[in-house]
This record gives structure tokens, C-alpha cells and sequence, in this order.
């Protein structure tokens, strides 16, 4: 499904149900696991502010907090309520963990007994991941100008069962449960070459069971294979910080 979904064509995006308010009944605690009604609201919400906030990476960047969330309940509940009840306005786990890893075919050899280039790293932590999306728009920034992004098709993947954590997890470890499929497009201009260039990716984000926030992201797929030279320093440039 994952090759098929970048290898169609453009696609009209699966319509996300908007949010709806909710009252403090519907949203009490159930030991660490949220009420499933509120657990898909949240994801709701978290697949709403993917879909507005993406195409604007290049302008704003990798946009962590939802305030629509908080602006919209705020006129309807009170400010003991927001605190107690309301999801949290950042989109991303604390523990967020990414990883690029698209199935390359193999490259050939440029030098005798030395493996072929198969760019593929992970990160983990929050900060780390905001850090590294903007030292990835920086880097875009210079290799590319009048440069957008567009999502062309999103797929929700429910699970149907509930993961259950293991007994020695550590508090506040995220519980991966649905997956959303995006097949999203790059095209920028070369700032050497002034060709126009098209990158087709498959990204896989999980939503965790605790929080209904995203807490696993995955670059499956990748259109064509970028040169050598583009990743070189991607990997050094990535993942510095803490959590």
C-alpha cells in the first residue's frame, strides 16, 4: 500500500472530521490510557494541524503548538477546565522519535570496497526533532528558492486493538496504536542549476494511545533517490540536542 500510495497520482485528501467541544464527562481519565472518544478527537485535531501547517514549512516551519485548540474552547470553558481537561496544545510527544529510512534500490559503487551511499539516520526527543526540521528548512532554503510543499494524498490507518504496554515501561513512555499515511510533495528550483526538481515522499506518522499525540514519524518512501552530495552533511546536521 505504501509504494502504491506514492506512486499514484494526485489524490483528493481524505476529509478530517473537524474538532467538536467536548465536556469534562467525556474527557475523565481511564488510568493512563485516554477515553477512546477524546483519544480520536485529539487525533483529529493533530491530523488538522498537519494538513494546515505543512505546505507552509517553507514560511514557518515544523509547527509544534496547536493554539487553534486553545482559542476555540476557551470562549465555552472555564480556566479550571482547559487546565484539568483539554488536550495539550503541542503536537508532538515528548519522546518523539523519527527516522529516515526509505527502501533505496542499491547504488552503484563509486570506489572498489567501498559500500554504496544508503542515507538512513534516527532521532529521538522533541527538541531534537523541531531542531533538526529547522536546520532542514535552512539547509532547503539554500540549495533551493521558490520552493513548496504539498500533500497530496492522507490515509488513516486504524488499529483495532489497543496496544498494551509492558509492565516495566517507564512512566510516560508512548504507546504507538493508528498510523496516517501522507504521500507529500517537494518542488523547489536549484539555486546552482535553476532546474525545477520533484521530491515524492511517503511519510508514516504513529499517534500515541496515551496522549493522542504524534509520537513515531517515518519517511518510507523517497522520489527519486537525492545525490550524494545533498545528504553528506544531513546526518551530521541532524539529531544534536536533548531532549
Amino acid at each position: 500500500m505504501r509504494a502504491s500510495l506514492v506512486r499514484s497520482g494526485v489524490h483528493a485528501a481524505r476529509s478530517i472530521e473537524p474538532l467538536r467541544l467536548f465536556s469534562a464527562s467525556q474527557v475523565s481519565w481511564n488510568g493512563n490510557n485516554l477515553p477512546e472518544h477524546e483519544y480520536q478527537v485529539r487525533v483529529g485535531a493533530a491530523i488538522r494541524h498537519l494538513r494546515e501547517t505543512l505546505p507552509r514549512f517553507m514560511e514557518r516551519g515544523l509547527v509544534d503548538r496547536d493554539e487553534a485548540a486553545h482559542d476555540s474552547l476557551s470562549p465555552y470553558l472555564g480556566a479550571n477546565v482547559l487546565t484539568t481537561y483539554a488536550r495539550p496544545t503541542q503536537v508532538y510527544h515528548k519522546r518523539m522519535y523519527f527516522r529516515f529510512g526509505p527502501q533505496l534500490p542499491p547504488l552503484p559503487d563509486a570506489t572498489p570496497n567501498v559500500a554504496p551511499f544508503k542515507p538512513a539516520f534516527s532521532l529521538r526527543g522533541r527538541r531534537v526533532y523541531l531542531m533538526s526540521a529547522q536546520w532542514l528548512r535552512w539547509s532547503l532554503k539554500a540549495l533551493f528558492y521558490d520552493a513548496h510543499i504539498q500533500i497530496e494524498q492522507l490515509s488513516l490507518l486504524p488499529c483495532a486493538v489497543s496496544p498494551v504496554a509492558p509492565a516495566d515501561a517507564p512512566p510516560g513512555q508512548p504507546m504507538p496504536r493508528d498510523e496516517l499515511m501522507m504521500r507529500l510533495r517537494f518542488r523547489g528550483s536549484g539555486r546552482v542549476s535553476g532546474s525545477v526538481q520533484d521530491f515524492v515522499m511517503l511519510f508514516r506518522y504513529r499517534f500515541d494511545r496515551h496522549s493522542g499525540m504524534i509520537c513515531e514519524h517515518y519517511v518510507d518512501e523517497m522520489m527519486p533517490i537525492p545525490g550524494s552530495k545533498m545528504w553528506q552533511a544531513l546526518p551530521s546536521g541532524l539529531g544534536r540536542g536533548s531532549v
